[in-house]
């Protein structure tokens, strides 16, 4: 259940700092 529960929160946080990296980009290639 622990590992489990750390893999999913690992997927999140990758997933949120990917979408906030695209968003960084996409902000700055605008500029």
């Amino acid at each position: 259940m622990k590992v489990k529960i750390g893999w999913i929160f690992i997927f999140f946080f990758a997933a949120v700092l990917g979408c906030l990296y695209i968003l960084f980009l996409v902000m700055h290639s605008q500029y």
